[in-house]
């Protein structure tokens, strides 16, 4: 069964080339959340943007992350392969608003990137990467560091996505300037492939990814920039990284299509293991 709808990668803004996905074209640059709203300043301090550029003067965000501690990162694998050979490669944190000088935001230069060892590019599982920084960041009440998750998430629970992703349904993206919020329930897993399988055919969800519906209207966190945090117990003293974005599909808000994200329970050791040994 070939497929129905064109699935995307949210990867460098400043990208605009495209290459074959199963015989279909697919744009090396969308995201968007649908049916989100700004979220206030300092609210998520876990956030993180990604930017690269030639010098300070133009970097640009093309991803999201999210702080594990005073010096890591976390993201998508796909993320990391989309930064060139040359230029800066830095995060962001303690942003609200992209485009304004803010007291609370930290530059950090990003000294190493590792993907998961087992991640083959595209859209594909092990989509996960950690990003350790230069130099430490400095952790207050608008930079916070994230927990991992200590147990799965059950489906139908509500979580909350973070991002600078496009808020319109359309194929031309429509950037906000400040960081948007939605509220997503847990869709279990198998629901999850058949949903993609029926509007797609054979699809890469895998039993290490997680997803987010609803699927019975229009309403979609569609293919929000990638690495943005999927996050449980967001208001709570406790709140948990549970999901690290990594595709969706187009049209945006279509019915009975989730939202897929590498499943962070199922990487913990990855994680732990990684960052005491680098």
């Amino acid at each position: 069964m070939s497929l129905k709808v064109v699935i995307l990668v949210a990867l460098l803004a400043a990208t605009v080339s495209a290459k074959p996905y199963r015989g279909y074209v697919v744009p090396l640059f969308d995201s968007r959340i649908i049916a989100g709203h700004e979220s206030n300043p300092g609210q998520y301090p876990w956030q993180v943007s990604l930017q690269w550029g030639i010098s300070s003067f133009d970097y640009s965000h093309f991803c999201s992350g999210a702080i594990l501690n005073t010096q890591w990162i976390i993201t998508a694998g796909h993320c990391v392969l989309a930064i060139p050979a040359y230029g800066d490669f830095v995060v962001k944190v303690g942003k609200h608003n992209l485009r304004t000088v803010e007291t609370n935001a930290q530059t950090v230069r990003v000294a190493k990137s590792i993907i998961h060892e087992k991640y083959v590019g595209d859209i594909a599982p092990y989509d996960i990467a950690l990003l350790k920084l230069a130099t430490p960041l400095r952790l207050n009440s608008a930079v916070k560091a994230i927990d991992l998750p200590q147990s799965l998430v059950v489906k139908n629970k509500t979580v909350i996505l973070t991002g600078w992703a496009s808020t319109s349904k359309a194929i031309t993206p429509v950037l906000p300037d400040r960081l948007q919020v939605a509220e997503l329930p847990i869709v279990d897993y198998q629901t999850c492939k058949q949903s993609i399988d029926s509007l797609t055919g054979p699809s890469p969800v895998d039993s290490t990814t997680i997803c987010t519906g609803p699927l019975t209207d229009s309403l979609s966190a569609c293919s929000s920039d990638s690495g943005s945090p999927l996050v449980a117990n967001a208001t709570s003293t406790l709140p948990q990284l549970v999901g690290i974005y990594t595709w969706g599909l187009i049209p945006c808000g279509t019915v009975a299509a989730p939202s897929v994200y590498t499943n962070v329970y199922f990487f913990v050791n990855w994680i732990n293991n990684t960052m005491a040994t680098n």
